[in-house]
Order: structure tokens, then C-alpha cells, then sequence
């Protein structure tokens, strides 16, 4: 297997059939070429409730290409429960960062029965949920990770037809209860995360979804043809929980957000709107990249087209989406490789963040062979387009922050802030202008996942790259050898949301390390890092530290900080396990400490 059909066989959309009839040739691929082997390491249990193995050689494979280096613990089939609620020495000793508990309907042990009274039924509902969420609580007080569970997939036969979903003694009312409590107590526990497993089911229908006689002779509960698809899905949600959510949908305009050529048929010849079947289903389209923007994916344009059009296109009557509703327009008759490297560059933004769609095969074919780190998809119509999007699992998110629904009018404004550099001779002076103020915070509650989701996807401005979960941000903001703050920058544009993450450790009486120290390429070249430095500072002063001690982990993206404690007046003390450790002295700090024209401000929860 070359690298070409390596890629066609795997990346999405792919063949379910040609993918199961290559995975020897996949995995030996990828272990001959090192595939995933230098990247980030999550440490997986499977706790399964039906058989597993085939699902666990398709999640690695998927895992691996995105770029992550998974190791397994699996356990014995049908042994979820007493695996993880007991003490488990084997799963103790492994560490997991992540537990996902594969079960299904089959897995109930208070089954109801249509002899059922209300109560009966509800107390079988209460004791399977009890004996579901002990679980649990029992894994989280052991292991302290990241646990995903399926929800429960509905009955595949009916037994009473059309009253199937409300009677209280039956198998769907039974299992819509039992994920109602499910959700409940994902609402309330951050650790605790679902895969839909009943929307595969919906998605696919439930005669491909789940075939008995597979379920008789081999325990799978999801039919042995989609496989890969349960697992691709499962390995979205994991790249999302840790950080590698794509960031930029670019989107070709004729022919793919309204039907037609403008230039041709003028703005009032596009098909767009509900006057049409065509027009209409453009119109749901954009109605669904309405939503992925508001949930923080940033939206942009890359049109072989004159900009006159495009703008008319997008202020049309009956275009939802505006020109303010893109980050950034490239309509011009350049080649598109060029517009998205310029993309890219204006909004600070990876390429391997990008999604690129348009209805051109030939423009597809040119993007993926030029910039293959970009995933492209072919639109063959707006309805088509959006099922893609939908399945692609590309703009998976665990939550929605505030900072995520504001994304795009935040770059819009570092946009304003480029042009308005441009126009002061001293750029001290620009920054002045600028009216900056930082707000100190603790991580608290309300801000807790975006501090985590900084800490997962942030790569440039990232000392050490270290990524962290949820409860392992919640147990530093406990823990009294630990110093952590967030900073919130706002200016003269508007907010900017949380910018920044700080989080040290004593390690001695007199001595700080730097664990962690990030900050969004949205606030770069703005003298942010000397505030949130002196800020740090300030509240060492009290705590008689003498030295402070630094750690840089060298990536091929965090290159932008190689010299940064050295800027800082750290001197270098050694490389260790590829780390390079820094130092300096607490009172030279201080002598050296800029002062940036930032105000700071604390939260008086802090």
C-alpha cells in the first residue's frame, strides 16, 4: 500500500467495505511508517459490552491518522461493569486518560416487562440508572479522566407498534428514560461525556445499524459493515476533547452556497431562497453554516470570482449569510492553493485547522495534491453538502463557550487592529491607542472549559504543549501548590475573550516552575506576555520565591517561542528528555520586567 491509496482508503469520506478489506494493509502501513507514533499519547481503556476487537483495530487506525498515538486497555467481553466499578489492578496500573464505556440496550440488567405497572417500571428505570451512574462516580474517584459513554440505541424490532414509545412497561420507553438521566448527569459532571450511539442508529436506519444474526453468533451490537463508521465517529469526539477540532470552514460560492454562476446570471438569477426546490435547499444550507459559525467554527471564502459579485451575492435578499459573517473573502481569479496559504496567514490559523469545500473536482483535486493537509470535500449539491459536513465530524465540539460564539467578530476586529498598526509611525504608540485592559481570573466554573479548550488546541504560543482534561484543570485549581490564572483582554474593539492560561508549581519553598504558559495567536506582538509575566510576578513577591525555573518543549509549531525566556532574562540550564529547562533569579525578574501600556485588573473572586 502506497501513501496515495493509504490516504484514499482512510480519509473521509471513505468506503466502509474497501476500508474492512484493507486494515491489515492499513495497520502495517502505518507501523512500517511510524504513523501517529510522534504524536500526542492518550492511554484509552475499553470497557466492553459486546465484542470489541474490530472496533478497537478501526479506532487506532483512525486515531493514528489524525495524528494522535493511542495505546489500549480492553477488557474482557462483557466485564465493563465489574472492571471498572471494583478495584482494578491492571486498569490501575495502565493511567488512563480516557475511559469509554461500550455498551448498548443488550447490556441491561433491570429489563421492564409490558406487565409493568407505573411503578415497577419507574423503579427498574431508578435502578438501572443507579447501577449505571455508580459506575460512574466509582471511575471517576479511581482513575480521574475523561469517561465516554454510549447512550442507549433504541429496540430494533416494536412490539407494540405505535404505542411502543409511550407505553411505560416497554423496551423504547424503557431506554428513551434511561438516556433522558443520562444526559441529566452529563449536565452535571464534566468529566463524563456521550457518543451517540442512537443517532448512528437513526442515521443508518436500524435494519444496517444492528443485524441479529451477527448479534447471535458474534456479540455486535452494531452490524460488522459499519464498524468503521462507529469508530471514525468515536475518534472525532476524541480529537475534540483533546483539541484538535478543525477551526476554518473555506467555502467556494457558485454552485455551493447558492446555485448558478453570479457572474453570469446576475444576483437576481441565483438560485437561492424559498421560491424554489433548489433555492430552498441552498438556503438550508446556509441556514447549517449559520450554526457551525455560531458555534465557533470561522467561516471563509476562497471564489475564483470578481469581489463586486461575491459582496452583491452575499448582501442578496435572501443570503443569510453576509459579508461580516466570514472571517475573512478571497474572491479573485488567484489560484485557490494560494488564497487559503493567504487565509491562513491572515488569520494566524494552521492549514491542517482548514476544511475546504467547492463543486469543482478539478479545484478539489489541485487543493489536496498542493496542500495536502487541508481536507477537502466535493460538493455535489447543497443537500449533499451538508450531510458531508454533518458526518465528516470535522467541527465535533465537546461545548460551546461564549468565546466560541463570538469567534469570528473577534478575528474581524484583529483584522481592524492589523490595518490600524500601519498607520502610527511608533508602534508603542499603536498599542497605547489600543486602550488595553487584562482581567485576571481564577479558573472557576464559568470559564473552565475554555481554559481547557485553550489548553488542548493552542500550539504557537505553547511552552511545553502539555494537554490537559477537564478534572485535571478542576484538581490544579484546588491543589495549594499550584499558582493558575486566566486572563481576559478587552480593547477599544471589543473583547477578546480569555487570551491567556498560566499555571506554575512550587517546588521548593523558594522555587516556581513554569508548567504551562499559553497564549492565542489572536493577542501576538501585543506586549500581552509582559503583562501577564509582571502580573505573575506580583504575586510571587509575597510568597519569598527566589528563582523561577522555565520549561520549553520544542514542536514544529511553537517554534515562534524558541527564544522567549531568554527575552525574559532566563538563562539556560539544560536540555532534558528534549525539554529545555530555564532559570532566573526572582529579584533579576524583577529588574528586568517591562512595562506594557496594558491595564490590569483582578477578578474579586480571585
Amino acid at each position: 500500500m502506497d501513501f496515495a491509496n493509504y490516504t484514499h482508503t482512510i480519509a473521509f469520506p471513505f468506503d466502509n467495505n474497501a476500508f474492512l478489506s484493507s486494515i491489515k494493509k492499513i495497520k502495517r502501513y502505518q507501523r512500517e511508517n511510524s504513523i501517529g507514533c510522534a504524536g500526542q499519547t492518550i492511554r484509552i481503556a475499553v470497557l466492553g459490552g459486546f465484542t470489541s476487537a474490530l472496533f478497537v483495530d478501526c479506532l487506532e487506525i483512525f486515531l493514528r491518522f489524525g495524528g494522535f498515538n493511542p495505546i489500549f486497555f480492553v477488557s474482557d467481553y462483557d466485564r465493563f461493569y465489574e472492571t471498572g466499578f471494583f478495584d482494578n489492578p491492571a486498569l490501575s496500573a495502565f493511567k488512563p486518560n480516557l475511559i469509554y464505556v461500550m455498551t448498548c440496550s443488550k447490556n441491561f440488567e433491570h429489563f421492564p416487562s409490558f406487565m409493568d405497572d407505573g411503578k415497577t417500571s419507574t423503579s427498574k428505570i431508578d435502578q438501572e440508572y443507579l447501577r449505571f451512574s455508580g459506575l460512574w462516580d466509582a471511575l471517576d474517584s479511581r482513575y480521574h479522566c475523561l469517561i465516554i459513554q454510549n447512550n442507549f440505541e433504541a429496540p430494533d424490532v416494536r412490539y407494540l407498534g405505535n404505542l411502543d414509545r409511550f407505553y411505560l412497561g416497554s423496551p423504547f420507553y424503557f431506554t428513551e428514560e434511561m438516556n433522558k438521566k443520562m444526559f441529566a448527569y452529563s449536565m452535571h459532571h464534566s468529566f463524563f461525556h456521550i457518543f451517540d450511539f442512537q443517532n448512528l442508529q437513526t442515521r443508518f436506519g436500524s435494519s444496517a445499524f444492528f443485524v441479529n444474526d451477527e448479534w447471535c453468533l458474534y456479540k455486535l451490537a452494531v452490524s460488522s459493515q459499519l464498524i468503521p463508521t462507529f469508530a471514525y465517529r468515536l475518534s472525532t469526539q476524541i480529537a475534540s476533547l483533546f483539541g484538535r477540532r478543525k477551526k476554518v470552514l473555506v467555502l467556494d460560492l457558485d454552485n455551493t452556497i447558492w446555485g448558478g454562476v453570479i457572474g453570469e446570471v446576475g444576483v437576481s438569477g441565483i438560485a437561492l431562497g424559498p421560491n424554489t426546490p433548489s433555492g430552498e435547499a441552498y438556503l438550508a444550507f446556509q441556514r447549517y453554516l449559520c450554526a457551525l459559525r455560531d458555534t465557533g467554527v470561522l467561516l471563509a471564502v476562497a471564489s475564483k470570482n470578481d469581489f463586486s459579485n461575491a459582496i452583491s451575492g452575499l448582501n442578496s435578499e435572501y443570503s443569510l449569510l453576509k459579508p461580516s459573517d466570514f472571517a475573512s473573502i478571497k474572491a479573485n481569479w488567484e489560484n485557490k492553493s494560494d488564497n487559503l496559504m493567504s487565509i491562513s496567514k491572515e488569520l494566524n490559523v494552521g492549514l491542517d485547522s482548514f476544511v475546504f469545500i467547492d463543486d469543482n473536482p478539478a479545484e478539489i483535486d489541485l487543493v489536496s495534491k498542493q496542500l495536502p493537509m487541508i481536507c477537502t470535500l466535493l460538493s455535489l449539491g447543497p443537500s449533499q453538502s451538508m450531510q458531508l459536513l454533518s458526518d465528516s465530524g470535522f467541527f465535533e465540539t465537546p461545548s460551546v463557550s461564549k468565546d466560541d460564539q463570538k469567534r469570528n467578530e473577534m478575528y474581524q476586529a484583529n483584522i481592524q487592529r492589523e490595518q490600524l498598526a500601519s498607520s502610527f509611525a511608533s508602534y508603542r504608540d499603536y498599542l497605547v491607542s489600543l486602550s488595553m485592559v487584562l482581567t485576571m481570573d481564577s479558573f472557576s466554573p464559568k470559564n473552565i472549559e475554555r481554559v481547557v479548550q485553550l489548553c488542548n488546541k493552542t500550539n504557537q504560543f505553547n511552552l511545553t504543549t502539555i494537554r490537559y482534561t477537564e478534572p485535571e484543570i478542576e484538581a490544579f485549581s484546588k491543589d495549594p501548590m499550584r499558582f493558575c490564572f486566566c486572563s481576559d483582554l478587552t480593547d477599544k474593539f471589543g473583547d477578546n475573550g480569555i487570551i491567556s492560561v498560566f499555571i506554575s508549581r512550587f517546588i521548593k519553598n523558594d522555587v516556581v516552575e513554569i508548567e504551562t504558559w499559553l497564549m492565542s495567536c489572536r493577542v501576538f506582538k501585543r506586549d500581552v506576555e509582559l503583562a501577564v509575566f509582571n502580573y505573575f510576578l506580583s504575586k510571587m513577591a509575597s510568597r519569598s520565591i527566589k528563582s523561577i525555573i522555565g520549561r520549553y518543549s520544542p514542536t514544529e509549531k511553537n517554534k515562534p517561542v524558541a527564544s522567549f525566556y531568554r527575552s525574559l532574562g532566563f538563562s539556560f540550564v539544560k536540555t532534558e528528555n528534549s525539554v529545555e529547562i530555564w532559570s532566573i533569579d526572582f529579584q533579576t525578574a524583577l529588574q528586568k520586567k517591562g512595562l506594557p501600556p496594558i491595564e490590569i485588573i483582578e477578578k474579586d473572586s480571585f
